[in-house]
């Protein structure tokens, strides 16, 4: 029977297609939107996906460049809150680091990094580091030798 399954499963995905093709003509009284409206809605389903509470960590990228971490806390039609995450260097209460956030104001939403990234980005700065300290070293050794013709 297992050889009947294939060409019953393709037969009703090719149906299931064109029916779709079918229903998905343009309403007429539905209104054109905006590339804006569109990109809120984009923004809205992945607010909505993403869920409320502290496991639904995500990024947010603004449209002047800036991003935020932080945990969804509440939906609503036209914005959403995030708590954003404390600063080391500016620890503000839990109340002040709420923040309602416009949909039309969001460019980008990513969940947070992923450990392998985290560990990418830490391995990274540290070669920068010591690639930076070895240049001084080498710097300071070239001086002292050009100082003391050696």
């Amino acid at each position: 029977m297992k050889w009947l399954a294939w060409p019953l499963a393709t037969a009703l995905a090719i149906s299931g297609m064109s029916e779709s093709l079918e229903t998905k003509a343009p309403a007429e009284n539905a209104p054109a939107q905006t590339p804006e409206q569109k990109k809120a809605a984009k923004i809205k389903a992945e607010v909505a996906k993403r869920g409320v509470g502290e496991k639904a960590r995500v990024r947010v990228k603004f449209r002047d460049g800036h991003e935020l971490k932080g945990y969804i806390t509440r939906i609503e039609e036209d914005s959403f809150e995030l708590q954003k995450d404390s600063d080391k260097l500016d620890p503000l209460p839990a109340k002040e680091r709420l923040l309602s956030i416009s949909y039309a104001d969001v460019v980008k939403i990513r969940g947070p990094r992923s450990r392998a990234a985290k560990i990418g980005v830490d391995v990274g700065e540290t070669i920068l580091f010591v690639a930076i300290v070895a240049g001084l070293i080498l710097l300071a050794i070239i001086k002292y030798n050009h100082e003391h013709d050696y």
